[in-house]
């Protein structure tokens, strides 16, 4: 019999506590009891100019493909944050509606310290910064950056900041879905993430906790060391790293895309992402929240011995 080596996250006896308390609150609808739920996942993703087949197929008289760089650090890419929701009533096993709720390039603006010019390279292979006037000093212009809580960074040096992002961009989104008029009116919100590092400022943290406070939300962030559990990593973005690195083939072959390639292309696949594999997302980690309350808050069914992360999804819904 064939298994999966895996490494799996180590984890001690208050980690597990933490998951199976997790897994309850999760299966139990959060204490809240039988009712109609939103629940809102979010979390960020890098996409790649260029990735490498695993399986990759050789034919007699063809040879292998070899890619050339200095490093890895040297290939393109775009992070990205997504959102998206499950409309339920009671169980998620009950079936139930998936939405896409956001899809955004992690850009702020920066100001040109200085005027830019178009770069070429030189006969020798040199980078020549000698063309067309690309911007003028203090123009802005947006950059791709690093996610943050609340940090909105520099002039010189922007940031990202989930604060800034779920004010004006998720928050009006989510109440426009449960408001009077909305795909789920009335729709009880849970908004859960990971603990990833930006996810857990103290400043973002406090200001979404006392929003979702105010309109009667619920936040319920995973528990730590816990990324079976993230909806979006379960479905979603396997699904949109597949279908990126195969339209990044189709239309580019083995060459590198660039960053605003890269995004164009992750957006045409969140664009044609099919409902059902959101949802799907959503129900695995609804069974998989059982197998940790099976397994007293411990991850050995992650491991390939022990039957691995399969749920039945896809044979249990349509």
């Amino acid at each position: 019999k064939l298994f999966t080596e895996r490494i799996i996250p180590l984890m001690n006896d208050e980690q597990k506590f933490k998951h199976l308390n997790f897994a309850r609150h999760f299966r139990s609808n959060w204490g809240l009891g039988a009712g109609k739920y939103l629940l809102v996942h979010y979390d960020e993703k890098w996409f790649w100019g260029l990735v490498m087949r695993k399986n990759a197929k050789t034919f007699e008289d063809l040879d292998n493909t070899t890619i050339r760089a200095y490093h890895k650090s040297h290939i393109s890419k775009v992070m990205a944050i997504a959102v998206t929701g499950f409309g339920f009533e009671d169980n998620i096993e009950n079936g139930g509606e998936a939405v896409k709720i956001a899809f955004t390039r992690c850009q702020s603006h920066k100001v040109a310290g200085r005027m830019q010019r178009a770069s070429r390279k030189d006969e020798n292979g040199k980078t020549k910064y000698d063309g067309a006037i690309v911007r003028e000093k203090d123009q802005m212009y947006l950059v791709d950056c690093a996610v943050t809580g609340s940090n909105i960074g520099t002039a010189d040096s922007p940031k990202f900041p989930l604060m800034s992002y779920f004010e004006e961009t998720v928050f009006p989104r989510i109440i426009a879905l449960v408001g009077p008029g909305g795909k789920f009116e009335n729709y009880t919100v849970v908004i859960q993430g990971d603990n990833a590092g930006p996810h857990e400022d103290k400043v973002y943290k406090r200001y979404v906790e006392e929003y979702c406070g105010r309109e009667g939300w619920h936040w319920e962030p995973q528990a730590p060391q816990m990324p079976h559990m993230n909806v979006l990593d379960l479905s979603v973005f396997p699904n949109m790293s597949k279908r990126h690195s195969s339209l990044a083939r189709d239309h580019n072959g083995m060459h590198m895309l660039k960053e605003d390639q890269i995004w164009d292309t992750a957006e045409l696949v969140w664009n044609d992402l099919p409902s059902c594999k959101i949802a799907s997302g959503y129900v695995q980690a609804n069974r998989i929240a059982s197998k940790v309350i099976h397994h007293r808050g411990d991850n050995i069914f992650l491991s390939g011995s022990n039957g691995g992360i399969s749920t039945g999804v896809s044979t249990d819904f349509d």
